[in-house]
């Protein structure tokens, strides 16, 4: 997802700068980069208005590709590099939805759910209202271990064989969750109990979700641009054209 701020209509300039024109391009580049920061912390700003609790890695997901002399054009964008080992993809893809509305992601806990069987691939998980959350709002990593040990969803038999005293206490507690089918008066999902035996509902099955479009990024740029070009373009131009010291 990529906003690009261009400047056009500079040949009146280049003939009243003269000899100074060979400046401008390094003037524009300065311009763009600075207004693209401006775009950029609209984003951001926008997140934490319309997110949640928002993790510093989703306010940390815009980047910026600057623009230079010969590519006068910058571009603010979702970073779209792959987060890390068993993630699908880059925050790009982990909020889409959010930029441009429609399906989610699914989610790691729920691609494993799909290839074993537990749900469909149009069907999807919410935490339940007994599980545990942290401080964002979403099921701890604790509970989504123990999550993937009571289900059987590691991919390979050395996350199943590992005797890490984590390892140990998330087994233990995950022999406190089950399946539920939906049968037998129980929602379709993931239950527990917990020292008394009374039943948690810790994860439960969703239809697809579809979501609007929160983040208009689009419109924040032309915002900024309508804002700050003209002020950005006038500074960086008085910074191109200033004596270099001694």
């Amino acid at each position: 997802m990529k906003i690009g701020v261009q400047i056009t209509g500079l040949e009146p300039a280049l003939v009243l700068l003269s000899n100074q024109a060979r400046q401008l391009p390094f003037a524009t580049a300065l311009a763009l980069n600075a207004t693209a920061r401006g775009v950029k912390a609209a984003g951001v700003e926008s997140m934490r208005r319309e997110f949640d609790r928002p993790k510093p890695i989703t306010l940390n997901s815009l980047y910026i590709k600057p623009a230079t002399k010969a590519r006068q054009q910058a571009e603010v964008y979702v970073k779209d590099d792959v987060l890390g080992k068993g993630a699908s993809g880059g925050m790009a893809q982990v909020l889409g939805h959010q930029f441009s509305g429609g399906q989610r992601t699914r989610k790691r806990l729920e691609m494993h759910m799909q290839r074993m069987g537990y749900i469909s691939a149009a069907e999807y998980v919410a935490p339940g209202p007994d599980a545990r959350l942290d401080a964002y709002g979403n099921i701890s990593t604790g509970q989504i271990q123990q999550l993937m040990t009571a289900l059987r969803l590691h991919w390979d038999t050395y996350n199943n064989a590992t005797r890490s005293k984590r390892s140990e206490r998330n087994a233990k507690a995950a022999g406190r969750l089950f399946w539920s089918d939906g049968t037998r008066g129980k929602r379709r999902g993931v239950w527990g109990s917990d020292a008394k035996h009374n039943l948690l509902l810790i994860l439960v099955v969703i239809p697809t979700p579809h979501y609007k479009r929160r983040i208009f990024l689009d419109r924040l740029a032309s915002e900024v641009v309508a804002r700050d070009w003209s002020s950005n373009f006038a500074a960086a131009l008085t910074r191109a054209l200033s004596p270099a010291p001694p």
